[in-house]
């Protein structure tokens, strides 16, 4: 986002808000894919969590990603 106002911003996604930011840190440009807090991540987490649960072929993954511990 440009032109903004010089100070602090709060960004919301979904009515939630996933962080603070200066006016020149969203004028260049911030990477969501990072954010934790951000609805997508917390969503692809679940699928995530599920599919590790599901799964017995990809154990390694999910724990080194995710920290997740098998329950086998």
């Amino acid at each position: 986002m440009q032109g903004l106002e010089t100070g602090l911003w709060a960004l919301y996604i979904d009515n939630i808000e996933v962080g603070s930011y200066l006016a020149a840190t969203l004028d260049t440009g911030i990477n969501l894919a990072e954010n934790t807090k951000t609805p997508m991540y917390q969503q692809a987490l679940q699928v995530a969590k599920k599919s590790y649960l599901a799964s017995e072929w990809m154990p390694t993954f999910y724990e080194e990603s995710l920290g997740l511990k098998p329950f086998y």
